[in-house]
């Protein structure tokens, strides 16, 4: 198989394939054979695994009946087995067909060698649906782990599903440092009740596609925003509301505000501009 993350190579492509390519992302080289029956349930957990890393791994697939000459130079005596190359070097390896959850260690382990958090690394990706399912995994090791909660809440939240997303938040425990985080994002979900009572989703976003310079139809949009997980444009909304609203709303914008920033944390640029805004607004 060959995908953006998993080739095959040859002697003629190894050089750039995997030793050059390794310099900068680490490349598992995949030692198979087509009658080998480990290797048949070996190959799609290693395939599985580096659409999951979404590129912070290369699989390197040889085939040992077609490169042999490879095959002896690295002295494959039983397969499969998996080498991880690193800067041209080589690190750990592995002999026969392991669960998916011990190859992703062995991929971790990997990776804190080279320096690279596979976790950041997800955390980069695009692609919520690699992400969903790197924190469902999570879960089904540690079901109360606080930061898999929050995380794949955040995930649900914004597919705009927050009534799924809500009991996830509340089972972070008191203690766990995401509790504040899950906390204001409940508070953030709560904000929905407003929309309900203004007459729900449908007849808000109404009543701003005709006026939308109105400034309570700009708050309500916000809320709406805000519950179903689009933060960025809920937080646009609200600092432009507290910089030149009435009074009155400005004050409601205020207190929204301060719970959604706390709850989309602190790592998105666009969202920490707008927290630079609002500070100089206030200040």
């Amino acid at each position: 198989m060959s995908s953006q993350f998993v080739i095959d190579v040859t002697e003629a492509s190894f050089q750039k394939e995997v030793m050059e390519f390794s310099m900068n992302t680490p490349v598992l080289l995949d030692f198979w054979a087509e009658w080998c029956g480990p290797c048949k349930t070996l190959s799609p957990l290693l395939d599985e695994i580096a659409n999951e890393y979404k590129g912070a791994i290369r699989i390197a697939k040889v085939n040992t009946e077609t490169e042999q000459r490879l095959a002896g130079a690295f002295q494959i005596q039983s397969i499969p087995t998996v080498m991880a190359v690193y800067g041209g070097q080589m690190l750990e390896q592995f002999q026969g067909s392991l669960p998916k959850e011990q190859i992703r260690q062995f991929v971790d382990a990997v990776l804190a060698v080279g320096g690279a958090d596979p976790e950041q690394e997800l955390e980069a990706t695009d692609d919520p649906v690699a992400a969903t399912a790197h924190w469902q995994q999570k879960l089904a090791q540690t079901p109360n782990d606080p930061e898999a909660l929050l995380e794949l809440s955040r995930l649900i939240l914004g597919a705009g599903q927050p009534n799924e997303a809500k009991p996830l938040l509340q089972k972070i425990e008191v203690d766990a440092r995401q509790f504040s985080e899950a906390q204001a994002t409940i508070a953030t979900i709560d904000l929905l009740d407003q929309v309900s009572d203004a007459g729900g989703p449908d007849a808000v976003s109404t009543r701003f596609l005709e006026d939308s310079d109105e400034p309570q139809n700009r708050y309500l949009m916000a809320c709406l925003h805000a519950g179903c997980g689009r933060l960025i444009e809920s937080l646009s909304l609200l600092v432009e509301l507290i910089a030149g609203a009435p009074q009155d709303t400005k004050e409601k914008a205020r207190s929204a505000a301060s719970t959604v920033f706390e709850a989309a944390g602190r790592n998105n640029d666009e969202i920490e501009k707008l927290r630079r805004r609002l500070t100089a607004l206030l200040f």
